[in-house]
């Protein structure tokens, strides 16, 4: 088998180190694609580096195809800014049939030649090898703490943690509160502590999961989307061994823990923060 070729999802590149392992002169290929472009608009033949080191670039536009990374304002950010991918070329349709409203919001005039731009609704940005790196949806986006998050930049950074099979990131609300909670697949046992401190070395705090749980695997529509309705809700808890309180000090301070946070049993050794707790929680 000289080539696979993976299209219509975001490919995982670290699901292909067993493939690898049993196809070692077979080419990978990643196409990136919208259906409103018909079909392939990227081409990246994914290298050995790439599977051991978690990219996710989707390389470089086909021929007759033209990329444009664009702010909410359509227009052009520089290298290393995330904003939409934004499609020209001859494989942009021209328009969705008897949707003129929508087909007006997506296809857009090209302002650097003929014919339509489209408008993808995915997020990436242009790295310094010219190759773009996929980031996600932008209707992913939340608003947590007056902070804009892409819900899709904490997943792929999840994933490219050694270990991690697939993952996936929500948005929860409770007491109009939102918080953020990650469902994590592994073969191995996940020490949310260890995998907490490495998130916060790679992501802004406010982006760092309040609840993590490990599932067996990640529950899917019938149309091969996430099935947030099927995600277990997260009861917080301690990985560290629970020793209780003893100081009327202690007794006071976990008990405070214990209401703010919605969690029983806090011991002396336990991390307001790897309970879910945050700067404006701490706060209350």
């Amino acid at each position: 088998m000289r080539y696979i070729i993976f299209g219509g999802e975001a490919l995982r590149v670290q699901n292909l180190r067993q493939w690898r392992a049993d196809y070692r002169t077979t080419a990978f290929i990643n196409m990136y694609g919208i259906t409103e472009t018909t079909i392939h608009v990227t081409f990246k033949k994914v290298t050995d580096e790439e599977i051991k080191s978690n990219t996710n670039s989707i390389g470089v536009p086909l021929p007759n195809y033209q990329i444009y990374i664009m702010d909410p304002n359509h227009k052009i950010v520089p290298i290393g800014v995330k904003g939409e991918i934004v499609v020209g070329g001859y494989g942009v349709a021209r328009g969705y049939l008897n949707k003129q409203e929508l087909t007006k919001e997506k296809f857009i005039n090209n302002p650097f030649g003929e014919g339509k731009l489209y408008c993808s609704g995915d997020l990436a940005r242009w790295m310094k090898n010219g190759e773009l790196e996929y980031l996600g949806r932008i209707d992913e986006q939340i608003k947590i703490r007056g902070f804009r998050i892409e819900l899709g930049e904490i997943e792929n950074v999840i994933k490219q943690q050694d270990g991690i099979k697939d993952a996936a990131v929500i948005a929860r609300e409770e007491n109009n509160e939102k918080f953020i909670c990650a469902y994590i697949v592994s073969d191995v046992a996940i020490r949310f502590s260890d995998l907490h401190e490495i998130l916060k070395k790679n992501l802004p705090e406010y982006m760092v999961p309040s609840y993590m749980m490990q599932i067996e695997k990640i529950p899917i529509t019938k149309n091969g989307k996430l099935d947030k309705k099927e995600l277990p809700v997260i009861i917080a808890k301690s990985e560290t061994e629970y020793v209780a309180p003893s100081t009327e000090t202690e007794k006071n301070i976990a008990s405070i823990f214990e209401d703010v946070l919605g969690v029983k049993e806090v011991g002396v050794y336990d991390n307001f923060f790897q309970l879910g707790g945050h700067s404006l929680r701490g706060t209350n």
